[in-house]
Parts: C-alpha cells; structure tokens; sequence
C-alpha cells in the first residue's frame, strides 16, 4: 500500500467475494489503525477506485490485484472552497 495505490492477494479477494472469508476477518488483516480497514479509509477520504490491474506471478502461488484510487472525488467528498491565490482579490462588496 501506498499513496493512491492498493495491493491484494488475487486469492484474499476472491475468497471474500465467494463468502470464505467474512468481511470482519478482511478488514482485520488489512487494518489502518483504529478500526477503519482500507477501504473504508480511502472512502472517508473522498477517493474512488479509478483503475484496476492485475500484477501475474508465475514463480509464486498467487498474483496481485492492484487498486489504483483517485484524488478527491467531488462525488464522495466534501467540498472545499479553493483559497484564493492572491489576498486581497476576494469578494468586493
């Protein structure tokens, strides 16, 4: 994990949208501290998943799901009103 980017198991994924691995057991092992798991983090920070890629590893007994997440999303985050570059050149009134 990292900046916008998140890194799965392609076996972990599967097993939690099968139902073999219950979301309390996923979100344990994929912790942000507190009780927040990833995803509920980059929800509350306004990010939406904009690309998904698969990493293959033919040595190993897995692959890699790669989540890569948007900046701020107006659709999902608060507004915030830009600050104006130059002082003084606010509203006039």
């Amino acid at each position: 994990m990292g900046g916008n980017e998140i890194r799965i198991s392609a076996r972990e994924l599967l097993d939690l949208l099968a139902g073999r691995l219950d979301q309390k057991r996923f979100a344990e092992n994929h912790a942000m501290g507190g009780d927040n798991n990833i995803f509920s983090l980059y929800q509350a920070r306004g990010r939406m998943i904009k690309s998904v890629h698969f990493e293959r590893l033919p040595e190993e007994d897995d692959d890699w799901v790669i989540l890569g997440f948007s900046e701020d999303d107006p659709a999902v985050s608060n507004f915030n009103v830009p600050k104006s570059k130059n002082p003084g050149q606010g509203e006039q009134g």
